[in-house]
């Protein structure tokens, strides 16, 4: 069995959860799942206490308009560029790698405002 390692960037609600749901639906599929909001986890934790999911589910807080979060310094945070967008993205990947090993896929599903 090959496993393939993916990053949902922005996975606690709506398009990003469930596209985390059917990754997991693959036995072959490891996730690690981003959010913002430690309170607003119910879906994804229940996708995490999910037996099915065997330890394949990996939550990783990121706010993408949180510099520190990110450990990555923008000097103006009010001018947001797609270099910028890509420079917090490398950064989560970076460090979801290192935790998990591998990284094969990033899905970027949340943006700056």
């Amino acid at each position: 069995m090959t496993l393939t390692h993916f990053l949902v960037i922005g996975a606690n609600r709506g398009i990003g959860l469930e596209l985390t749901h059917q990754l997991l639906q693959n036995p072959e599929h490891i996730v690690a799942a981003t959010y913002r909001d430690p309170s607003k986890l119910g879906d994804l934790n229940t996708l995490l206490n999910d037996r099915a999911n065997n330890g394949r589910l990996v939550l990783v807080q990121l706010d993408m308009n949180d510099v520190g979060s990110c450990k990555v310094y923008t000097p103006d945070l009010l001018r947001v560029s797609l270099l910028e967008l890509l420079v917090y993205t490398k950064s989560a990947a970076e460090e979801v790698r290192s935790n998990i090993g591998a990284l094969h896929v990033v899905i970027v599903n949340a943006g700056l405002t």
